[in-house]
């Protein structure tokens, strides 16, 4: 147990450190300490207040209680504003996305709609100060995880609603691949290419005709991509989940055109 040393102007740095080193419950309690401190308060230091509840909410989120990090960075947000620091609330919108697609993943009915729902507009207002321009890893990253949420939607929807989900999430993969290239970062290249084919195969799959044709050949060319770099040597396990999503899609594509 740590000691009551909530005067402590080391207790955040302690928090890092302990983070860092995965000792996240230890990681929390020191947080929960930095927060108390006077120098922690929006209207004394809105930079140490960020940082403090920031951390907390990432060492929340490194023990599984997700609930719990979504109510540090939501009371975060409550001070820090798109207006008084626009990249740190940008960055805690992308972390409640997080935690929120975290939480859904393991919720039940309703509520995994729910916090899918949460998850995406806390990306898209991450995107609001991510820009392309300005922050392109960030933009990138948070246009990743926009897609992921999105076809995570898609796949409890139906109809209508599903089409245009998977549509945005396709958006928002090849947005990704603008600053994912193969040269810069081949590794979220490949995870992005990946992604892309399983959702232009989930598009496929609700269409016909030469539309479900050619969804199926650019699923193909994805894998195919992304097999260039996961080889079976360096990412075996990456490796034999684009091989199966490539076998299926080719196999699709043999049966739309009645081969």
């Amino acid at each position: 147990m740590i000691a009551e040393t909530a005067t402590s102007p080391d207790n955040l740095a302690k928090s890092q450190a302990s983070y860092y080193e995965q000792q996240f419950d230890e990681s929390v309690e020191y947080a929960k300490l930095a927060a108390r401190e006077p120098d922690a308060q929006p209207h004394t230091n809105l930079k140490c207040f960020f940082l403090t509840w920031k951390q907390l909410g990432l060492a929340l989120a490194a023990t599984g209680k997700y609930a719990e990090a979504v109510a540090a960075y939501r009371q975060a947000l409550q001070s820090v504003t798109r207006e008084n620091a626009p990249e740190n609330w940008a960055e805690l919108q992308f972390l409640l996305g997080n935690a929120e697609d975290e939480i859904a993943k393991c919720s039940e009915g309703a509520a995994i709609l729910q916090h899918r729902q949460a998850a995406v507009e806390a990306y898209r207002a991450a995107l609001k100060v991510y820009t392309r321009h300005a922050l392109p890893q960030d933009w990138a990253m948070t246009q990743n995880n926009l897609a992921y949420a999105l076809g995570a939607q898609a796949l409890a929807s139906e109809g209508a609603k599903r089409a245009q989900l998977l549509a945005e999430a396709v958006k928002a993969y090849r947005a990704a691949l603008q600053v994912y290239t193969r040269e810069a970062l081949p590794q979220d290249w490949a995870m992005t290419q990946n992604n892309l084919a399983a959702t232009l195969s989930d598009q496929a799959s609700a269409s016909k005709g030469a539309k479900k044709v050619e969804l199926l050949k650019e699923a193909i060319a994805c894998y195919e991509a992304a097999l260039r770099v996961w080889t079976k040597e360096s990412f075996p396990g990456y490796h034999q989940d684009a091989q199966r999503g490539l076998a299926l899609a080719q196999a699709a594509l043999a049966e739309a055109e009645g081969k």
